[in-house]
């Protein structure tokens, strides 16, 4: 896994981070440090960045104190319609 030290907060690889809209991870040293463990299976296939927690704040736009934040990409929420269609609903709702 390579874990990559961000120096300047205008880094174009934080893009995705600033102000938080939509997987990877965004770490200052402590979450690093906590989570390395349930990490380090999962460290083949994730970017890891790395961070002061200032510079946390600034790229999130508040005082984000966790130090952790991860970005994925979130399904979108299926339709009532398309729900009611499946064929548990349908044991639900007979005619």
């Amino acid at each position: 896994m390579p874990v990559i030290r961000i120096d300047h907060i205008d880094d174009p690889r934080l893009d995705d981070y600033k102000n938080v809209p939509d997987a990877e991870l965004l770490l200052n040293d402590a979450a690093l440090k906590s989570l390395e463990a349930e990490l380090s299976p999962r460290l083949g296939d994730l970017s890891v960045y790395l961070c002061t927690t200032p510079q946390l704040a600034d790229i999130v736009g508040f005082n984000f104190h966790r130090g952790c934040l991860a970005l994925a990409s979130v399904p979108p929420t299926p339709r009532w319609r398309t729900s009611c269609a499946t064929p548990l609903a349908s044991w639900f709702w007979k005619a």
